[in-house]
Formats: structure tokens, sequence, C-alpha cells
């Protein structure tokens, strides 16, 4: 141990013993948005249709503390807390954030495309200080697709989790170089995380997490146990995928430099528990400045949902920041 300082005897033997000492505990998150105090002033913007509450969002955002506060618990926004479903176990808030979109409503904004009901941080929130490549940060959120109630669109991108970019790419493309999107792959449609850098396609992977829907395109549902038959067992259920907490963490050393298996940069995915991805890669556009996170659900404002639905709700809880996936686990 290296001290800069001028430490008596005892100070000195204190200082060793705690670095030393096993059962030292391990830093929490730099950051958490739970919701606990009943509000969304742990984030920095609301964002929903500028037609729900014209008054105070006009141009389609909020700064969520402390203007959205006296709107924080109201049932007639699209983006509000609420008790039910009860937050994921261990959670220190008894609030979860109820992020809504309906065809009935407008556009994020008079003359643009796109329909949104989200949450973010700004950068500094989202990194803790100011961007830097090889820097890296663990991101932890927990989500809940009700059934009825959650939807995607027919044939036209989706957005639930992302790590928004400051700048594009060569090509000029814009779309997060990491996010939790709804994927399709014929009639079977999955939560996926998608994955890019440097620029627009030269790294792309989509990694499939949860399986929503089966080949025939229904939903997947929890279904009474299986018998065995002919002496064969039968093939595995996927998991549940409704009408329960599922909880995404996502580590990144942020790169905009080499390829897919070569990069200083890397990035891992923990999906439920397990892991889901490791792969050294870069991770966002090249000449990258800054990220931010961001809490979703966002889509192409005229595309149509599944099953001739009008709307589509997301439940988030239990946010979390921190320095190493210690920090940001249970």
């Amino acid at each position: 141990m290296r001290l800069t300082a001028v430490m008596t005897g005892v100070a000195m033997l204190a200082a060793i013993a705690v670095a030393r000492s096993p059962t030292q505990p391990v830093p929490g998150p730099y950051w958490i948005g739970d919701f606990r105090s009943g509000d969304y002033c742990q984030y920095a913007t609301i964002f929903q249709s500028s037609t729900v509450n014209p008054d105070v969002g006009p141009d389609g955002y909020v700064p969520a503390c402390p203007q959205y506060t006296p709107f924080a618990r109201d049932p007639t926004e699209r983006v509000h807390l609420t008790r039910r479903p009860a937050p994921p176990a261990r959670t220190a808030s008894k609030w979860v954030s109820r992020q809504e979109l309906r065809t009935t409503d407008g556009p994020w904004f008079p003359g643009i495309s796109t329909a949104k009901s989200t949450i973010r941080l700004t950068p500094e929130q989202t990194l803790n200080g100011p961007f830097k490549m090889g820097m890296t940060r663990w991101f932890r959120a927990s989500f809940y697709l009700p059934n009825p109630g959650f939807n995607w669109p027919v044939s036209s991108w989706y957005d639930v989790f992302d790590l928004h970019n400051s700048v594009k790419d060569t090509a000029g493309n814009n779309w997060p170089t990491l996010a939790l999107i709804v994927d399709s792959y014929g009639k079977k449609t999955y939560l996926a995380f998608d994955l890019d850098g440097v620029r627009a396609g030269s790294n792309g992977e989509v990694v499939r997490l949860l399986q929503l829907t089966k080949a025939d395109g229904t939903r997947v549902v929890p279904v009474a146990k299986r018998q065995v038959t002919n002496g064969r067992r039968p093939s595995p259920k996927p998991p549940r995928a409704f009408n329960r907490w599922h909880t995404l963490i996502v580590g990144v050393r942020f790169s905009d430099q080499g390829k897919i298996g070569d990069s200083p940069g890397w990035v891992r995915i923990y999906f439920d528990g397990k892991l889901a991805y490791d792969k050294a890669r870069p991770n966002v556009w090249a000449d990258e400045t800054n990220v931010w996170l961001q809490l979703q659900n966002y889509k192409q404002h005229d595309a149509p949902f599944v099953d001739r639905a009008t709307s589509s709700t997301i439940y988030f809880a239990d946010a979390r920041i921190g320095y190493t996936l210690a920090s940001v686990s249970d």
C-alpha cells in the first residue's frame, strides 16, 4: 500500500486492516433509479406524447423534477408511478414506472414520426462524470411485460432500453449502438439485445434473450405440466415471458476501436441472472463523446401493433449504475 500522507502508526495499521479485510463491503451503485420517493426526481427528463398534457409538455418532454412531480402519480399521464404490479423482491421502493403508448395519441411532438413514453438520464448522471473511451460502467434495469397489455409493432422497430449516442456514424445513422429491442424471425418474436459500433452494420449483432411468440405466432404463456408420452420427454418449455419481472444487466468498456473479437472494448450481458453474451468488441460510434441511459416504450408512431392492439404498456423498476458487476447485483 502506498500512502501519500503522514500517518500515525495506529492510523496506518487501521488503514491496512481495512484494505485487507475480507469482509469489507462491496461499493454500491453510484446511481439508483427506483422511485423510492414516489416521484421521478432520480431521473432527468420525462417524454410522452405532447397531446397528453400539452399545458405542461407541449414539446413532448418535461424536466423530471420538480416540474413533473405533480403528475408523477397521475394515471391519466402515459408515464406515471404505480404500486401494481408490486416491485421486484428486495427492492427498497414501493413504486414502479408505468409507461404506455396509445394509438389514439398524437406523435411525440408535432412534425415527428415517432411515439415514446420514456424516462432518461443526463450523460453526467449516466457516467458519474465525463465520457472517456476505455471507461467501464455496469447498467441494470428490471422490467415487466403485462399480458394482456404489452404489444409490439407488426413490422417495425421497437426500443425498450438503450444507451443513446451523442454522435452519428459516418453514414449519418444515429440509432443506439446498445439497445434492448423486439425482433421477429418469421412468426417467432423475441426480446433481443442489439449491438453495433464504429460504423453501422460493420459490427452488428443481435442476441436473443427472451422468446415472446412461438412458431405459429401465438404468445409464449404458462401451460400445465407436460406429460411424458411414448417414453419421450417433451422439449423444455421456454422461460416465462409475461407477467413477471425480468432483470437486464449490461457491462460495457467503451471503445470505438477494432472489431468483434478483437477490440479493447467489451460488452457483457446478464439476463435473469444468466450470462447471455460476453465478447470483446467496439460498442459506440467512431469518435463518440457521450452516452445516456433511457428506459423506453418507443416506436414508429404510425406502425400498427400486433393483434390489432391499440396500446402497449411496460413497467420499469430498480435501475442501477455502478463501476462493477458486484455494485449493481443483489
